[in-house]
């Protein structure tokens, strides 16, 4: 487990579980919200943002945290691990209103409602899809394995078994 995707929708626990996962196995973590939006909380160019993302997945080892289908193939196509939280609507709706209280402190609520509500809420019946589609279609050229977690006992245990490891 050297080049990890963790996705799932705004709220999820992303960000949380990959600095931890940092932290146990020693790999940068790279929030990709910080590479996808400059320092005004403006969207880099389409461009911009998959030569990075080329040049982040390039390295040998990394934690990605964030969806952006626009270069989800590219971070699968590098993956050995995929994982995918899906802790319930609620608890990301919470989750999501959480960051936004952080998120203003750094000045950048413009940016957080932009992502809106309306997102995080039909996440699961729109987006969800749409990326199972594409780890199991990416699945069929490249071999990873995918953990699906869906609460934080889902999310201790498998921290507990990395740190094992």
């Amino acid at each position: 487990m050297k080049r990890i995707v963790v996705l799932g929708q705004p709220g999820s626990g992303k960000s949380t579980l990959s600095s931890r996962l940092s932290r146990i196995t020693g790999i940068e973590h790279v929030e990709l919200d910080s590479v996808r939006y400059d320092e005004n909380f403006e969207m880099t160019s389409r461009e911009r943002w998959i030569s990075d993302t080329e040049e982040l997945v390039s390295s040998d080892s990394w934690i990605l945290d964030g969806v952006y289908p626009a270069s989800l193939d590219q971070r699968l196509l590098r993956a050995d691990t995929v994982i995918v939280l899906q802790p319930g609507r609620l608890k990301c709706v919470w989750g999501w209103l959480r960051r936004g209280r952080r998120t203003r402190q750094r000045g950048g609520l413009l940016y957080h409602w932009r992502v809106g509500f309306p997102n995080v809420w039909k996440w699961e019946s729109v987006m969800m899809p749409r990326v199972w589609a594409k780890i199991e279609a990416i699945a069929k050229e490249r071999r990873y394995r995918v953990h699906h977690l869906f609460d934080d006992e889902d999310i201790e245990r498998f921290l507990v078994d990395v740190d094992r490891a």
